[in-house]
């Protein structure tokens, strides 16, 4: 199992309140289960997003589309076989459903749960993703 902490930003534009396109970049490191095994990815990606109601507090769905790249450090030479499993680059859709809460100031806090869908075209790997951000 691995545990991945990371940060992305997108940066786009909002045709009305209710609809986002935007395009940004994600960068996750994982949080280390073996000592000896870091994995790091990064994902350029496409963005729309949703909003249902016309107020500052409103819940949201979003989808993601985007190109992750992998790369695994390992520092014990015994665990080098799994490089070949965790190294590498997939497609990646991340479809997810949330809640975007307005501030006083303009800017605004969200939370969202999703998946995070990845395939190399051969084989498919999901995940659960659960994401906090700031909008300004």
């Amino acid at each position: 199992n691995f545990y991945f902490i990371g940060l992305d930003t997108s940066h786009g534009y909002m045709f009305n309140e209710h609809h986002y396109l935007g395009a940004g970049v994600e960068a996750c490191i994982s949080v280390p289960v073996m000592e000896d095994l870091w994995v790091f990815m990064v994902e350029p990606f496409v963005e729309y997003k949703a909003f249902f109601l016309k107020r500052k507090s409103t819940p949201t769905a979003s989808m993601r589309a985007g190109y992750a790249y992998g790369n695994t450090y390992i520092t014990d030479p015994e665990l080098s076989f799994l490089s070949f499993a965790l190294d590498g680059h997939a497609l990646a859709l991340t479809p997810s459903l949330g809640w975007d809460w307005g501030l006083k100031n303009g800017k605004g806090l969200n939370l969202s749960v999703g998946a995070l869908i990845m395939t190399d075209l051969k084989t498919i790997f999901a995940t659960p993703k659960i994401s906090f951000g700031f909008n300004f």
